[in-house]
């Protein structure tokens, strides 16, 4: 094989039709070619009313191109073509279903699509079609010697080949690369072959010489969110011909030349994807290929976690997981070491050196209560806690951990469909799990995958509910996730068939009882809480790793809409459970979301009832094991009227506890704050920020995070240490010492929707100690300056009200005494004027920033009654 790097020029890009502002790669020219013969058609994967109409839109394309009048009609036979296409297992383009969708939004709005854009994307997507039917071998495949497992955040060379097909590649076509949003940062790059990442081209035949072009992308695989026109690298047949069985290789990571290799992302998948596509000549189409999965694994073990049951009995045997983990939060490479499990200070367990990094063992507790159990390395290196368990004679009920928000690579991001829910059963032990990929993006051939590992992921300790994302944007609804109690016999509603919420519920209901429906919106591209089925919509995310949307949750409680909390991780790289700590894209900073549900048993049933009946509650993630009534009733239920109301409850936490606020009616009336001064214990100076997400109108997204970057100054004082407690990204440390000025302090702190803080550690005060706060968040017309006397704080901390907007953010300067302990039982009497319909909920704030939310409690009045329905 000949590589052909000293023969690249840089050429000028290639131009894009992009429909709606979508992606859609196609070329201009107009590819045709015979349908299938009536001998063929015998056999045919289409209906006979749908072959009839694909084709009548071939013909009148060949007369006449798409116009306003035939757009939308046009969209819709294609949609249907594709579909049936698909489900035979050939490949259709990945943005198809996200462009017919655009069209029909459009139509939904009231306005109609016009544009040429529009209309060649649409011409594009059916000339592509009509070529892969008549000439099915005319595209080869994509193919790798070498698929992984590569170490995360180590260097790899991973090379694809692609074997020429019946159509050969004549000059002017040729192959270009393009990453997925969420591949991680993909900077791969084509001029320094001694340079990491490098990107190279080589071809089995001797007479075809490359040149490196780029070609601009929009949408999914431009490289970031809301790409446009962002130029990927074309590698394009400058003279001679690539012919049928003739193979082109295009390596990432190249070391031939001195290259280190290409520094693979630091999460582990099953199926990192790196998309490759294929133009045939000059004027034609670019066709995708279908990829090739490579596989990521832990790096060596640095860390340990365990998982365990929230709730179980005395005495009762239960399967706990130890899982060793890299820097990352991956599952560790090679063996585990030795290590010894201790609880209140007694040995419990132990394991011996060279089991795997994913051991489980089984154990039994007797001792009613909570139970904090450590795990630590026989020679002391590594330490880690299980999550807490409760042990009770009786509860209530058991918490259910779940996740009801996440995606592989059937969207945006990374992995496979069974990796996934693998990882969400063995990793993360979830008890029960939704893949809620985006109806966007999906076909029916996608949709009968998800179908099928539904059925064949779901059994005993491990539920596995059918479900998808409806992405609609923000002014048509909003993003919801749908789950089905059942995973046989179910179609989508998808965003295709019902661009507008109003027509989502109503679909859902007529085609499936709705009792075996939820409906759950979220929040950084909210759903319209003025928009609500109380037949459905029973529970709002409000956390995920986009961050914190308590703000969501209010909203449809002011509306009057009886739903619950719930939260999740809207992960993208195949983790649901466990938030991987990255370090070579911290896309989503935010620390995640997970779902609680209350249920007597392990049981589907039981927990879908449970969810429906708003029996929840949200955690960002930590397993925090809540437990909240008001006068005497659960999470999601319906209290009698009483005066005081009696709001009481017990935490189990992951970390010490920090603060419980009791909100009622959207309003925090009491917080219970666990950080005063205690004696003996140390004080320190703690910095605290918050900006509200709400964007304080419909139809909008939620606000972004700010960044408050800035510094510290400390005079008349000595600072020992400055530092973040949590910092959303634990590998970009949000707060330091300066370099330069050790009496400085340096803050560069995310927040969204919740606070985030730096804490001081101080000595040697006199009398005129004090800080200058100097704050210049981006996108701030003026800094913020200001200057606090230390000895002020004694009378309690001082806050800061910052003008964002409709918005007011604030910061907060006060001592803080570090809580001790992870276990709170509360009791708060509201005596307080109550009406009908009051709602109550819980928050609790825990020192490693784990937060949890019960679902609200009504007073008096259940919810869904027509007089809730303002």
């Amino acid at each position: 094989m000949r590589m052909l790097t000293g023969r690249w020029s840089q050429g000028r890009g290639m131009g894009l039709i992009a429909a709606l502002g979508l992606l859609a790669a196609l070329g201009l020219a107009v590819w045709s070619g015979p349908g299938p013969s009536a001998g063929e058609r015998a056999d045919d994967y289409l209906s006979a009313d749908l072959r009839q109409e694909v084709e009548s839109l071939k013909a009148a394309l060949d007369r006449a191109p798409t116009s306003a009048n035939t757009l939308v009609e046009r969209a819709q036979t294609l949609y249907a073509w594709a579909n049936r296409f698909a489900q035979q297992g050939w490949e259709i383009h990945p943005d198809l279903p996200s462009v017919v969708s655009s069209i029909i939004d459009q139509g939904a709005r009231g306005r109609s699509p016009a544009g040429t854009a529009a209309y060649a994307g649409i011409d594009d997507l059916v000339r592509e079609m009509t070529f892969r039917e008549a000439n099915p071998d005319a595209i080869g495949a994509l193919s790798s010697d070498d698929t992984g497992p590569f170490a995360a955040d180590g260097y790899a060379t991973l090379a694809q080949t692609y074997t020429v097909g019946a159509s050969p590649i004549r000059p002017g076509g040729g192959l270009m690369f393009t990453p997925r949003v969420f591949a991680a940062r993909t900077d791969y790059q084509t001029t320094d072959p001694a340079a990491p990442n490098y990107l190279s081209v080589s071809s089995s035949n001797p007479d075809v010489e490359f040149e490196v072009t780029t070609h601009p992308f929009s949408g999914t695989f431009s490289g970031m969110l809301g790409g446009v026109d962002v130029p990927q690298p074309f590698f394009r047949v400058r003279s001679g011909q690539l012919g049928p069985g003739d193979r082109v290789t295009l390596t990432l990571g190249d070391t031939s030349q001195g290259s280190p290799g290409y520094r693979v992302p630091s999460f582990s998948t099953d199926g990192l994807r790196l998309r490759v596509w294929v133009r045939l000549e000059e004027a034609g189409p670019i066709f995708p290929l279908k990829e090739v999965p490579f596989e990521i694994g832990g790096a060596s073990p640095s860390r340990v976690a365990g998982f365990a049951p929230a709730i179980v009995r005395p005495g009762e045997r239960f399967e706990l997981t130890i899982r060793t983990e890299d820097v990352f939060r991956n599952r560790a490479s090679g063996s585990a070491p030795a290590y010894v499990l201790e609880s209140g200070g007694a040995t419990i367990a132990t394991t011996k050196a060279g089991a795997p990094t994913l051991d489980r063992i089984e154990i039994g507790l007797t001792e009613p209560g909570p139970h904090h159990i450590r795990i630590r390395s026989v020679d002391g290196a590594i330490e880690g806690w299980v999550t807490p368990i409760l042990v009770a004679q009786a509860p209530r009920a058991r918490v259910f951990w779940g996740e009801t928000h996440g995606h592989t690579g059937f969207a945006e991001g990374n992995g496979t469909v069974d990796g996934y829910y693998s990882f969400a059963r063995d990793d993360a032990r979830l008890d029960f799990a939704v893949l809620s990929e985006h109806d966007l993006w999906m076909d029916d051939q996608e949709w009968d995958v998800l179908v099928d590992a539904a059925q064949r992921w779901d059994g005993p300790g491990f539920a596995v509910y059918l479900g998808y994302e409806y992405t609609a944007p923000p002014d048509l609804g909003g993003h919801h996730n749908v789950a089905f109690r059942t995973n046989d016999g179910r179609r989508r509603v998808e965003r295709q068939r019902a661009p507008r919420l109003p027509e989502l519920f109503e679909r859902l209901k007529a085609e499936n009882d709705p009792e075996d429906v939820i409906v759950i919106p979220h929040a950084h591209n909210p759903g319209d809480w003025m928009v609500s089925d109380p037949d459905v919509e029973r529970l709002i995310e409000i956390v995920s790793e986009h961050g914190t949307f308590e703000w969501l949750g209010r909203r449809y409680l002011q509306e009057g809409h009886p739903v619950g909390f719930i939260g999740a991780s809207d992960n993208h790289i195949g983790h649901p459970g466990i938030r991987v700590e990255r370090k070579d894209r911290p896309v989503l900073p935010s620390r995640g979301g997970l779902a609680a549900v209350l249920a007597p048993e392990h049981d589907r049933d039981m927990i879908f009832d449970a969810m429906r009946e708003r029996a929840a509650y949200a955690t960002n993630g930590a397993r925090i094991i809540l437990d909240v009534s008001v006068n005497g009733t659960g999470m999601g239920g319906i209290a009698p009227a009483g005066s005081p109301v009696l709001v009481e409850g017990e935490v189990v936490g992951s970390a010490p506890i920090e603060s419980i606020s009791i909100v009622k009616n959207g309003q925090e009336i009491e917080t219970i704050s666990y950080t005063g001064p205690r004696a003996g214990e140390e004080k320190l100076l703690q910095i605290a920020f918050f900006s509200e997400a709400d964007p304080q109108e419909r139809h909008v997204p939620s606000r972004a995070w700010r960044i408050w970057r800035g510094s510290a100054r400390f005079e008349g004082v000595t600072l020992e240490d400055f530092h973040a407690p949590h910092p959303e990204d634990p590998h970009t440390p949000e707060a330091g010492v300066s370099q330069t000025d050790r009496n400085t302090g340096e803050l560069a702190i995310r927040t969204r929707g919740t606070w985030n803080f730096a804490l001081a550690r101080l000595k040697d005060a006199g009398p005129d100690a004090r800080l200058q706060l100097d704050l210049r968040p981006r996108g701030e017309p003026q800094p913020i300056v200001r200057e606090i006397a230390l000895s002020a704080l004694d009378d309690g901390p001082v806050q800061i009200e910052v003008p964002a907007g409709a918005n007011t953010d604030l910061i907060r300067v006060g001592w803080y005494t570090t809580p001790d302990s992870w276990d709170r039982a509360f009791r708060f009497e509201d005596a307080s004027r109550t009406r009908p319909g009051d709602t109550y909920y819980v928050r609790i704030k825990q020192a490693d920033g784990g937060l949890a939310w019960s679902s609200p409690i009504w007073i008096d009045r259940r919810p869904g009654s027509s007089a809730d329905q303002r």
